[in-house]
């Protein structure tokens, strides 16, 4: 992965354990707190960058810039539009009015970490 410097990050409490959840995206929980997004029905805040181990530790979500971003079961190319699926790992999405977490900067294998450049709040546009 190329080197990218610039973030812009938040910190808020965590909604639950998240040690296993680093470079997953999250969203705003019920309890106002982050947790993992499911899916692309709901707003994407960023992609945790730390590991909180229990609900009401510290979670560092990166909201700008380019982050790591951990990948699906299934491979894209660069400039891809990211959302989230099961487990806050980001997938490519075509489908009009999903939420979209931003944009590849390069190709991926399945499983993989990769950099993208976040655009959290954008809609895919229907067509």
């Amino acid at each position: 992965m190329s080197a990218y410097e610039v973030k812009s990050a938040i910190s808020m409490e965590a909604d639950a354990d998240l040690s296993a959840a680093q470079y997953r995206i999250v969203k705003v929980s019920d309890h106002k707190r982050v947790n993992i997004a499911a899916d692309a029905t709901a707003a994407l805040l960023g992609v945790l960058q730390n590991k909180p181990s229990a609900a009401g530790q510290a979670a560092e979500v990166q909201i700008g810039g380019v982050a790591k971003v951990k990948m699906s079961n299934a491979g894209g190319s660069a400039g891809a539009i990211i959302t989230a699926t099961t487990g806050g790992v980001g997938v490519a999405t075509t489908t009009a009015e999903d939420y979209c977490l931003g944009q590849a900067l390069e190709d991926w294998a399945a499983n993989a970490i990769v950099p993208v450049l976040l655009m959290p709040g954008h809609v895919y546009p229907t067509a």
